[in-house]
């Protein structure tokens, strides 16, 4: 008799290489606001099919803010935070107790600075003539 042989270990790695669905929700791809400091929340959902364990907020490449407390997967997330003027770029990455990670799409959003209109003094009297 011939059996062939199972690689149990291979194939229990491959159940728990989930991939991990990310949807980001808002803001925006290129999303602009116009302010010295905006507040953006960045709202999100993970597919129910993975048991996150935690998700990090990246902006242009380097981990913003944590959230290892995530209790319900089928609930929307977000994290806020405070930009001051600038380009960004962020996206959201997702951990499970496995250590299987995952990476949402990027978006893009800016922030510039509001134009200060100057007002000037209207008028001006000339000097007075003395004698």
């Amino acid at each position: 008799l011939n059996f062939s042989r199972i690689d149990i270990y291979s194939a229990i790695l491959s159940l728990e290489n989930i991939s991990q669905n990310i949807t980001l929700i808002s803001p925006e791809n290129s999303a602009s606001y116009s302010s010295n400091s905006q507040e953006i929340i960045f709202v999100y959902n993970i597919s129910n099919n993975f048991n996150a364990s935690n998700c990090s907020l990246i902006i242009n490449n380097v981990i913003n803010l944590t959230n290892s407390s995530i209790t319900n997967l089928s609930a929307t997330q977000n994290f806020t935070q405070t930009f001051i003027p600038g380009s960004y770029i962020w996206k959201i990455n997702c951990t499970d107790s496995s250590n299987n990670f995952g990476n949402s799409s990027q978006r893009s959003f800016s922030v510039t600075a509001p134009i200060v209109q100057s007002t000037s003094p209207s008028g001006g009297g000339g000097g007075g003539g003395g004698s």
